[in-house]
């Protein structure tokens, strides 16, 4: 809202915000908002852009394209704009209307998460192409308060377009291949409503309840098979819960029922609903110390066919006849403390997925050519995963010095030989420990700071897809450990939050390193070197 950048802003009512940066991998970013308020309206403009073009890896990178010390085809420019008005029509009353929008685009490959280079990742089978992927989100929003049976309350409808625009997609299997003359565009359209009500039934009860509507449909560029239908799904979930202050206890109770209706590529219909309860506990057990625990379940409606290939010249994803949302039991424990210098927190948790959704033909949909009909597959809950892991973390803060030290884990695990060969559901991260060190000056108003992470390697049983609960080296892949150091410094001139420049080195020792949260073979970026700088007035 306005009012956020106007506390900045030497005049009460109107202000201007200018944002500047630069990065060694030769990108640079700039934005302007101008924002203020006149009676009961307030308004914000906001607009930015970076640039960036194709980024170095670290020490000896060289991809497998031209030799170079650069990843291929990963030069990206970014735009993106705001507008939003807002309308305070009473002390208790507010309106806000807002329009967001954001564009990447670039030359892209077909398989943005790999490489090009070698006999599989050609140039030809990666098939390089101008592309656009757009995003554009309206939102009316209204919140209330003192109503009477509800102390607060809020609610709002939106409309979400998901777009992918491409100037040539001829040597595009996924997207249809030769089928496709000119530029496609295929879009992803979702229409939502929430309402959400706090009333405070008693002194130390408060009830939150409310409605989530969301509808969603996919919009490919052309079908081309005949019966083939745009995909739609309507999720509804209605959900209330008690939270109870007894003495230094805090208890909670809550209870949700979520109902989808799924049309498939097809057109055949499916729907299902399930009930999601939930419980927690939090102790204070002293005024620094507290420990907490939950339990819930959650469901996830079947997901929609990939929004590139719902064409139907790959095969035909229909869905199965008794397919229900997956559901997912979750488990967790903790504790915080924290005295005002020293601060420790952690957590432990369980999560078990049933009905886990995947096809009746594993990814054996992509491959097809359209022509072979055996090639159609359905939507089946096709296994079940099981999740456990932990974050533990401790802090000291001393006048201007902070330190921070973490550590955090997680091991999935996925059984059903028919959910998927490949790793689209996670990729298996090694144990995580980060840690940073900083210091804020009181003159000049500098903080410097160093941040280190540290990736332990990945076993080949813990990256893995099974069945029948066999484990073993032989179902995954490793991936190598890694470190990585960064410096920064942010520096207020005006003694305030009116000005700040930032300074960065990223990678300080030119680590060449192939990050975890991915299933491909892109490096890390290289060293690089960044300055930022904001200023409102």
């Amino acid at each position: 809202d306005a009012d956020d950048l106007l506390k900045n802003s030497s005049n009460p009512n109107f202000g201007a915000r200018i944002t500047a940066g630069y990065n060694s991998n030769d990108g640079h970013d700039y934005g302007a908002a101008l924002f203020g308020k006149a009676g009961s309206f307030d308004y914000l403009l906001a607009g930015n852009r970076v640039n960036e073009d194709e980024y170095k890896g670290g020490k000896n990178y060289a991809n497998d394209y031209n030799g170079s010390n650069r990843v291929p085809y990963s030069k990206l420019d970014k735009t993106g704009y705001l507008g939003k008005i807002g309308l305070n029509i009473n002390e208790d009353h507010r309106v806000a209307l807002s329009h967001r929008h954001e564009q990447h685009k670039g030359e892209r490959l077909v398989r943005e998460e790999f490489s090009v280079g070698g006999p599989r990742l050609s140039l030809d089978r990666q098939a390089p192409a101008m592309r656009k992927m757009t995003v554009n989100h309206t939102n009316l929003e209204w919140t209330g308060k003192n109503l009477g049976f509800a102390q607060s309350a809020n609610a709002n409808i939106y409309r979400l377009e998901q777009g992918r625009w491409s100037a040539d997609d001829s040597g595009n299997g996924y997207a249809g291949g030769a089928q496709n003359i000119g530029a496609t565009k295929a879009k992803l359209d979702t229409i939502g409503a929430n309402v959400n009500f706090d009333s405070h039934v008693h002194d130390n009860v408060v009830v939150k309840y409310g409605v989530n509507y969301r509808n969603q449909e996919v919009k490919p560029h052309q079908i081309f098979r005949e019966g083939v239908r745009n995909q739609e799904k309507q999720d509804v979930g209605v959900y209330g819960e008690a939270i109870v202050d007894i003495n230094d206890v805090t208890l909670t109770a809550g209870l949700r029922y979520d109902h989808f209706n799924f049309k498939a590529m097809d057109g055949k219909k499916i729907s299902d609903g399930a009930v999601n309860p939930s419980v927690g506990v939090i102790w204070q057990a002293m005024p620094s110390l507290s420990f907490s625990a939950s339990h819930n379940y959650a469901t996830r409606s079947p997901r929609m066919h990939d929004a590139l290939m719902s064409h139907g010249a790959r095969g035909v994803v229909s869905i199965a006849d008794g397919t229900k949302a997956e559901q997912a039991r979750n488990t967790e424990i903790g504790f915080n403390y924290n005295d005002g210098t020293f601060g420790f927190e952690g957590s432990y948790f369980w999560q078990n997925i049933k009905d886990a959704l995947g096809t009746s033909t594993g990814r054996d949909n992509h491959l097809c050519d359209g022509t072979n009909l055996q090639c159609a597959s359905e939507i089946i809950n096709a296994g079940r995963i099981k999740n456990k892991g932990y974050e533990l973390a401790a802090s000291y803060r001393y006048e201007g010095l902070t330190a921070r030290l973490g550590v955090a884990h997680a091991k999935p695990r996925f059984y059903g030989e028919r959910l998927s060969s490949n790793p689209e559901y996670a990729s298996a991260i090694g144990r995580t420990w980060t840690a940073s060190l900083a210091y804020r000056f009181s003159k000049p108003n500098l903080e410097v700071a160093v941040h280190r992470r540290q990736v332990e390697k990945v076993k080949p049983e813990d990256n893995f897809f099974t069945s029948n609960d066999q484990i073993t080296a032989a179902s995954g892949t490793g991936k190598a450990s890694y470190g990585v150091t960064d410096i920064s410094a942010n520096w207020k001139p005006l003694n305030n939050d009116k000005m700040n420049v930032n300074f960065a080195v990223n990678n300080i020792t030119n680590k060449n390193y192939i990050p975890h949260a991915q299933r491909s073979d892109l490096p890390g970026a290289g060293r690089e070197y960044r300055i930022g700088m904001n200023y409102t007035f």
